[in-house]
């Protein structure tokens, strides 16, 4: 019911939520009148339901930690898809056109995303925090974003083989208010945004038990 409530609803699924309404258990918004638009759902009674969440605040999952478990699901998706960029470790590479060259063979799309962040990846000592960083432990969540939706092609197997639509506007969300969490600036973001954000990291982070099914596809139809 949390989950539910509160989001992110990491385990809870659509026949879930059929057959909590069939049985009583919440309601939609949608016939609370006034409170329609600040929830989309309530248990019992809009009032129970205000009361619920400002009692379960601190038991509830943190924005920061759900954008974190879902830029980390999203990470996977590149290296599961493009297995061969772990090994670009960036003491290997102290030049732009090597690695370039290294890539343009496999990976041709990669090259933008490489060149965006290569000056970064090699000035930032990433080793203090993980010996061998590949150049994805260098990639930020914006540029996660940006790659997976211009290459949807070779990640829609990850998301259901969904259309981009359908999640463009749930990535682009995550994109834009994380920085504003980052930066100690929680104001910025509205309490609808705050909703969608926890229900759209909980989305994404149900889309793990996928790509391991999907990158071992990927890897039969390789041999």
């Amino acid at each position: 019911l949390r989950e539910v409530l509160c989001g992110p609803r990491v385990t809870i699924t659509q026949a879930d939520l059929n057959s909590m309404k069939e049985m009583g258990y919440i309601s939609d918004y949608d016939n609370a009148g006034e409170d329609a638009d600040e929830y989309g759902y309530y248990a019992i009674s809009p009032d129970f339901t205000k009361y619920f969440l400002e009692k379960t605040k601190g038991n509830t999952i943190h924005e920061w930690d759900a954008i974190m478990q879902a830029e980390i699901v999203l990470r996977c998706m590149i290296k599961k898809t493009y297995p061969e960029i772990e090994k670009l470790c960036y003491h290997n590479f102290s030049d732009i056109d090597i690695l370039e060259k290294e890539l343009t063979h496999t990976y041709p799309e990669l090259n933008s995303l490489i060149r965006s962040i290569y000056k970064r990846w090699i000035t930032k000592d990433y080793e203090e925090y993980k010996k061998d960083v590949s150049i994805v432990d260098a990639i930020s969540l914006s540029e996660e974003v940006k790659f997976i939706l211009d290459n949807w092609d070779k990640f829609t197997q990850y998301f259901g083989d969904d259309k981009l639509e359908k999640w463009k506007f749930k990535l682009e969300l995550l994109k834009r208010v994380r920085n504003p969490l980052a930066h100690a600036h929680p104001d910025f973001i509205t309490e609808t945004e705050r909703r969608d954000l926890l229900n759209y990291c909980g989305d994404i982070i149900r889309l793990k038990p996928n790509i391991n099914k999907q990158a071992n596809k990927l890897a039969l139809n390789a041999i």
